[in-house]
């Protein structure tokens, strides 16, 4: 009879083990898989995990860049991008073990780089394929007694999202303004610390939107808009590792063709635009709105 409770209270303590070790994934793929999605990036959102009751809060801001190099025959256009930023989860819940009242505090700062390249085949379609790496570093902080949660929540960890991303945008233009429809999958493959497996599943983001001709010019320069709608849908694997769901989004931006301004790179960077923008996203487990600055530097 003795050895009988043993061996369930062992299998319990293995099984808790396990939750907790998933609780510490489902945070962090969050903070990452927002953190590297151009439609989620700089915002604040509320989400929910599928299998709890348990809400948590997230916020991130990115600061990204891309250079377009010398286009090469015409029609391909080879490009780096980088960027930083910072996210910050914070989750308060019940433990249903001990029936505390805790909190969960993860600060990350994440560096992302990547390099593609750009190909025109007609006037009308755009096709990319890039390859991208993202480090982010967590500090953790836990209020509460579980050792369990301690192990992952009361320390730094490190976690890496590689990234291949492929897209194609077909676009045109009618009195000035141009309309376009955007598909981009990306594949992500997410490495963990304290010797968890990786995990890895497919993104797909669906974009349709429409850029204005110049609306007025702001000291001398033009300013436009952009118009957009879109969607971005994970695979159930990753969706069910994150606690992310799909989510909809609609947005818009100003743009100031600010190139000519930047005296000391002259006409090279003469194309250059600033971006100012607003976004609503709405999900199943997750809501919330995003603002965001961006810029965008080509050579010509």
């Amino acid at each position: 009879m003795v050895k009988t409770t043993f061996s369930v209270f062992l299998l319990f303590s293995v099984v808790y083990a396990d939750s907790v070790a998933e609780h510490y994934r489902q945070l962090i793929s969050s903070s990452l898989i927002t953190s590297g999605n151009v439609f989620l990036q700089s915002g604040w959102y509320k989400l929910k995990s599928r299998d709890a009751a348990d809400s948590f809060d997230m916020s991130n801001s990115n600061l990204a860049g891309s250079y377009e190099f010398d286009t090469i025959g015409d029609i391909w256009h080879p490009y780096i991008t980088g960027g930083f930023g910072f996210s910050k989860i914070t989750q308060k819940y019940k433990n249903i073990v001990l029936g505390n009242n805790e909190e969960i505090k993860l600060d990350s700062r994440n560096l992302k780089l990547g390099a593609g390249v750009s190909y025109n085949p007609s006037e009308n379609l755009n096709l990319t394929l890039s390859a991208n790496a993202m480090w982010m570093l967590s500090d953790g902080g836990y209020t509460g007694s579980d050792t369990s949660m301690e192990k992952y929540f009361a320390k730094e960890s490190d976690t890496v999202l590689h990234e291949l991303v492929g897209s194609a945008n077909y676009h045109f233009e009618i009195d000035g303004f141009k309309p376009y429809t955007e598909l981009t999958l990306r594949y992500l493959e997410l490495q963990y610390d304290f010797n968890l497996s990786s995990a890895n599943g497919w993104n797909m983001d669906l974009n349709i939107g429409a850029y204005t001709p110049t609306l007025t010019r702001w000291m001398n320069l033009p300013v436009r808009s952009h118009f957009y709608v879109g969607s971005t849908l994970l695979t159930d694997k990753l969706s069910d590792l994150s606690g992310l769901s799909d989510a909809y989004h609609g947005g818009a931006r100003v743009l100031w063709k600010i190139g000519p301004k930047v005296h000391i790179f002259n006409d090279a960077f003469k194309e250059t635009e600033l971006s100012v923008g607003i976004q609503g996203t709405k999900g199943k487990h997750m809501s919330g709105w995003k603002a965001g600055v961006g810029f965008n530097i080509s050579k010509f």
